[in-house]
């Protein structure tokens, strides 16, 4: 669900960006979007293990 609602925000990186301050601050956007995903994905994985750990203690 929350995928959709993010993938939106690419579209501004796919067309031609102008030379200059502009192109450097979509950059930036880019890359605290992916790190903001790559770590979303972190937490999902953490909160898994988290799980398995608690099943491993309630066993």
């Amino acid at each position: 669900m929350r995928r959709t609602a993010e993938k939106p925000v690419f579209f501004p990186f796919l067309l031609p960006a102008p030379r200059g301050p502009e192109n450097l601050f979509d950059l930036l956007m880019l890359g605290k979007v992916l790190f903001h995903l790559l770590s979303a994905e972190q937490i999902k994985n953490i909160e898994k293990e988290q799980k398995y750990v608690k099943y491993i203690f309630i066993a």
